[in-house]
C-alpha cells in the first residue's frame, strides 16, 4: 500500500495546567503522543511553568486564562488538585477547548454535570483520564502475569446520560 495515499492525522495542539510531579508525568508522556502538539503549560507557581517549558521547548502562559486565549491550543489537559478540576473544565469548555481532565472529574455530582452539560453545549471533547490512561495512549502497560486484562464495557458517549435543557 503506498503510504503517500493515506490522509496524514492533523496533530491537536495540548496545553496543560498543572505542572506538579503528576502532570510532569502526564506531560511526559503525552510529549510521546504523534498526533499531539504540545504547546504550553500553566501553573499557579510561575517558575514552576517556566522551568517546564523550558524543559520541553513550549510556552509558559502567565496564567491559565492565557492559555485558554491561545487558539493554538485546541485540548486543555487538568492535572491540577481535583477542588478545581470543574471550574478549570468550565473555563476550558466557554473557551472552545476539549477538556482532558485527570480524575476525578468534579467533587460532586452537580458539579461533574454542569461540566457536561458545559462541554455538550460548546461541542468539544471531554475525557477523564485515570493515572496510566495517557501511559496506555502510548503504549502498552504489562501487568504482572497474575494479572489478567480485562475490556471494559462500552459505555456510549460520555455525554449521553445527560437529560435534555
Amino acid at each position: 500500500m503506498n503510504n503517500s495515499t493515506q490522509p496524514v492525522p492533523r496533530r491537536l495542539g495540548l496545553g496543560l495546567v498543572g505542572c506538579g510531579r503528576f502532570g510532569q508525568f502526564s506531560l511526559s508522556t503525552f510529549a510521546t503522543i504523534p498526533n499531539l502538539n504540545l504547546i504550553g503549560v500553566a501553573d499557579r507557581d510561575q517558575g514552576r511553568a517556566e522551568a517546564t517549558a523550558t524543559a520541553y521547548g513550549v510556552t509558559a502562559y502567565s496564567d491559565y486564562s492565557a492559555m485558554l486565549a491561545d487558539p493554538s491550543v485546541e485540548v486543555v489537559a487538568i492535572n491540577t488538585p481535583p477542588a478545581l478540576h470543574a471550574p478549570m473544565g468550565l473555563a476550558a469548555a466557554a473557551a472552545s477547548k476539549h477538556v482532558f481532565c485527570e480524575k476525578p472529574l468534579a467533587t460532586t455530582n452537580d458539579d461533574a454535570t454542569s461540566l457536561l452539560r458545559a462541554v455538550r453545549d460548546a461541542r468539544v471533547r471531554p475525557a477523564v483520564g485515570c493515572c496510566t490512561t495517557c501511559a496506555t495512549l502510548s503504549g502498552p502497560l504489562h501487568p504482572p502475569a497474575s494479572t489478567p486484562y480485562r475490556r471494559a464495557p462500552s459505555l456510549g458517549p460520555p455525554t449521553s446520560s445527560l437529560p435534555e435543557q
